[in-house]
């Protein structure tokens, strides 16, 4: 009876042992559970820590050579009259009274028709301007008509003041939105915030850096003439250093996605020039385009595409190679017997679920972005597929989908082939973990009492 007990218990002990060994293991060192699945060898460790360095200087010296040239800008800036006004010509706040409708005609004599753009009378008070506290009548045609507009709506009017008298100084000029859209940021925020907390304010951080890189780098420096293609590649590779760093910190896996992702810049570079040859691509693919090589003679607009396309595609991108080397992490984690082999391919069966959904995330956003036209073009355009397809507007877009998700796409299989590269091999992980267990029954950690099931004793 002795004997059994003594067993009984040093059974109980050991279960507890394991136990606390599993709970030691997850809570213990869960921080550094990429630490214990990443690869100890010195050299692989240099070779990658060199590569990045190599890259990083790269960037930062092609930050400097690139940058734009701050006297050009103002001089562009200050010769340029496209969103200029004339002398007198300005723009005041005035608050709705009363909504009436028909509009009178846009041409004189002409009645109005059902196929007529809608368009509402909008009487109003001045909030702003030398006539502050008048009531003026003005005309919203078209997207102001269809604005859902109410009465003590704020809306913003043109004061002309060559314009007759008697028609009005005063014109319908647009809606302003600056509070939803502080509104929406502030939900936003605080959705990133209250879900994915530290996580989300590091996310928000590289956001905000990002948009500094665009606004104070990368416009500029295409706006002043410099090579759009290695803008859009310095650009995207720093914004990537400082994001991926800030959001995952510095670790093995890290670095593997970095490195997939940089590889993944790479390919949609390449993919980008080849759709410009191949597609014949001038850049002229809106008004836009046309208005800025009007005021820009130095800027290539077939540059501009292809960095465009490279910055289209650092969010995806960074998603998949990220969840891809966590993936390589947490199956050798879990899996210390797996293979090499065993690993790149459970890791691509999760790839590959990720592609699918991925193509759908690319070919979606563009379309929902160029909706008006596909429904214009299913609606109304009767001319034969390759007739449309001749439309560089269309063509680009159509291009920009398929490069950006052939890159996405190869970059999963070369990315996960990188992680799978970086962590550790069979052996030494299972070593690493017999010997955790070896500590900790050297030295044994004392647990809360719990009462235990009494053995049943029969006979």
């Amino acid at each position: 009876m002795e004997d059994f007990f003594k067993t009984r218990g040093s059974q109980t002990h050991r279960q507890d042992k394991d136990r606390l060994l599993g709970h030691h293991l997850h809570h213990g060192f869960s921080d550094s559970r990429t630490g214990e699945a990443s690869t100890d060898s010195l050299t692989v460790r240099v070779i990658v820590a060199s590569l990045l360095g190599i890259i990083l200087l790269s960037t930062v010296g092609g930050l400097f050579v690139l940058w734009p040239d701050s006297a050009k800008i103002a001089q562009l800036q200050q010769s340029s009259t496209l969103y200029s006004f004339a002398p007198g010509v300005s723009v005041e706040n005035a608050r709705i009274t009363k909504i009436s409708t028909p509009c009178q005609p846009l041409i004189a004599d002409e009645p109005r028709s059902e196929q007529s753009p809608k368009c509402v009378q909008l009487h109003v008070t001045l909030l702003t301007g030398a006539d502050r506290g008048s009531q003026e009548v003005v005309e919203a045609h078209g997207p102001g008509a269809n604005s859902n507009l109410r009465r003590g709506d704020v809306i913003q009017v043109m004061y002309l003041p060559d314009a007759d008298i008697e028609t009005g100084q005063y014109s319908f000029y647009g809606i302003p939105r600056g509070f939803p859209l502080w509104i929406f940021a502030a939900i936003f925020v605080l959705t990133v915030l209250v879900v994915a907390r530290w996580k989300g304010l590091l996310s928000l951080l590289g956001l905000g850096f990002s948009v500094l890189i665009v606004l104070g780098f990368v416009l500029p420096a295409l706006a002043s003439g410099q090579p759009g293609i290695w803008v859009g590649l310095v650009g995207s590779t720093l914004i990537l250093f400082v994001v991926v760093h800030l959001a995952h910190g510095f670790s093995m896996r890290t670095e593997a996605a970095m490195l997939g992702t940089i590889i993944g810049l790479i390919l949609s570079t390449l993919f980008g020039i080849a759709a410009v040859e191949f597609g014949k691509l001038s850049g002229y693919i809106d008004e836009t385009a046309f208005d800025l090589s009007a005021y820009i003679s130095t800027l290539d607009l077939r540059q501009l595409w292809i960095a465009a396309t490279i910055l289209a595609g650092i969010g995806v991108l960074n998603d998949v190679t990220i969840t891809q080397t966590s993936t390589v992490w947490e199956l050798r984690i879990a899996a210390p017997d797996y293979s090499s082999k065993d690993i790149y391919l459970s890791a691509m069966r999760v790839g590959r679920d990720h592609i699918a959904s991925t193509i759908y995330t690319i070919v979606f956003a563009y379309t929902g972005a160029a909706l008006t036209s596909f429904v214009m073009i299913a609606m109304f355009f009767n001319e034969k597929m390759a007739d449309i397809t001749s439309s560089e507007s269309i063509s680009a877009e159509v291009l920009r989908i398929l490069a950006s998700g052939t890159t996405l796409i190869l970059s999963i299989p070369l990315t996960t082939a990188i992680a799978v590269a970086l962590v550790k091999k069979t052996p030494r992980i299972a070593q690493g973990a017999q010997g955790t267990q070896r500590a900790l029954s050297e030295n044994p950690v004392e647990t809360p009492w719990k009462p235990r099931e009494r053995p049943v004793i029969t006979g």
